[in-house]
Formats: C-alpha cells, sequence, structure tokens
C-alpha cells in the first residue's frame, strides 16, 4: 500500500480549502488499522508530527473510496481530506507518513513522502521523523 498521490494547500489565500492524500491499499484491507501522519522539517532538526494522526478506521466518509475495476480488482482506492497538509511558510519540508498497525501491537511506516512549494528540499539534510507514528523514519 502507497500513498500514490496527494495535493496541499500552497498558502493561506489558496482558493483549495482542503488538502487530500489519494492511497491505493489492497481491496479487503481493514482502514481500521491505517493512518496518515502530517509532518513539518526544520533545517537539521528532523520532522515533527503536525497534529494528531488521522485514524482511517474512525472517518465517517470518505472524499471517494472504490475497488477498481478488472485486471486491478485486487486494489481500493482511498482518498481522504487531511486539513494539516499544507505548505507552511515557516517550514523549510513538510511530509506525509502512511503507518499500518500490525495485529501484534507493532506499527509500519509504509510510505513517507517529502514535498516543499518552494523549491528548497536540498536545504534540509535530516529528513528524519523525531516524533509521532513514524518517529525513526
Amino acid at each position: 500500500m502507497f500513498i500514490s498521490e496527494f495535493h496541499y494547500i500552497s498558502s493561506v489565500k489558496s482558493d483549495s480549502q482542503l488538502g487530500w492524500v489519494e492511497i491505493l491499499v489492497p481491496a479487503m484491507f481493514d482502514l481500521n488499522s491505517l493512518a496518515v501522519v502530517t509532518y513539518t522539517f526544520d533545517k537539521d532538526k528532523g520532522g515533527k508530527a503536525d497534529g494528531a494522526p488521522v485514524m482511517l478506521g474512525s472517518l465517517s466518509g470518505f472524499t471517494y473510496d472504490t475497488v477498481l475495476p478488472a485486471p486491478n480488482s485486487e486494489w481500493r482506492v482511498v482518498v481522504l481530506t487531511v486539513p494539516t497538509l499544507r505548505d507552511k511558510p515557516e517550514h523549510d519540508l513538510d511530509g506525509i507518513a502512511l503507518v499500518v498497525f500490525c495485529a501484534d501491537g507493532t506499527r509500519s511506516v509504509t510510505d513517507f513522502v517529502c514535498y516543499s512549494g518552494k523549491g528548497n528540499e536540498d536545504k534540509v539534510p535530516n529528513t528524519m521523523a523525531v516524533d509521532g507514528l513514524a518517529q525513526g523514519t
């Protein structure tokens, strides 16, 4: 499973009011064990979680949720709104982590994407999460 597409709000004055993330998961996967966490990065300090994780199983509805047609019917596309998904001017880089909670109580980061609307990705040498569900990734 992975993040296939996302849209972040590029500024406070943007016409777009909400950020969103599109995730591909196996069709029969239980969304109760999946979370999205947003991160912000500053220079060499690493990434800090930006608010509480969005637990997919706790959402009452998605923007889009469907199983793909054959021959890809083993996959499901889920699109969810993530209000904290924005390009924050006070930070150098931002990120999105996709985290799975396993039956044995452990968790696994299945995808971690970093982005910037400022073109300064090379100025952040440490893109490791230093807290939150993706800590150490």
